[in-house]
């Protein structure tokens, strides 16, 4: 398999990877205005035609998410890696992590809408599980990225993943409650 697919970060990481991130995170949040994507944790999507915010909430959820996860997984890096870890890495490695989003939000786009959630359509579950592939997608790009910026063996980091994972979305959770609880 291809290791651009699921490892790009053996070929790019530090600034290169943080800039190339940076730039796909802005676009999908731009493209997340228009489709009415929330990206509202670290691995959450949710198309919300009902709920409408202003343009920079998308760009927010962006770097929420980003931040959440460079936080958690540079710590867990800090603590458990036996060698010396970069920031720039990590947060480079995680922007770029982030690349697959910008498919969920265009699949939104063909988001038929949900009146009711007792009659939700084949339409829908079919975008909902495309959309899906594309998260399980940034989590193993996520994965990778947290073994190879912070120097750690694949299967011994892996119960570290799970939980800095779930430690990085309970953040962005908490932070985000916070965020829209100001703002409606």
């Amino acid at each position: 398999m291809n290791p651009w697919i699921f490892n790009p970060f053996k070929y790019i990481a530090g600034f290169k990877a943080l800039m190339i991130g940076w730039a796909i995170m802005l676009a999908t949040a731009c493209i997340s205005f228009f489709s009415k994507t929330h990206f509202d944790g670290v691995i959450d999507a949710h198309h919300a035609l009902s709920i409408s915010f202003h343009w920079y909430i998308y760009l927010l959820e962006q770097f929420i998410a980003w931040v959440s996860a460079v936080i958690m997984f540079y710590v867990a890096g800090l603590i458990f890696s036996g060698s010396s870890i970069r920031f720039i890495d990590v947060a480079g490695t995680m922007a770029l992590a982030r690349w697959p989003a910008i498919f969920v939000a265009l699949i939104n786009f063909a988001m038929p809408p949900v009146k009711d959630l007792h009659n939700i359509g084949a339409g829908v579950i079919i975008i909902a599980l495309a959309g899906l592939v594309f998260v399980i997608w940034m989590i193993a790009l996520i994965y990778h990225a947290f073994i190879v910026s912070c120097n750690l063996k694949a299967g011994k980091a892996t119960l570290l993943f799970i939980t800095a994972l779930l430690l990085a979305e309970l953040l962005s959770k908490l932070v985000f409650h916070q965020l829209y609880r100001h703002i409606t």
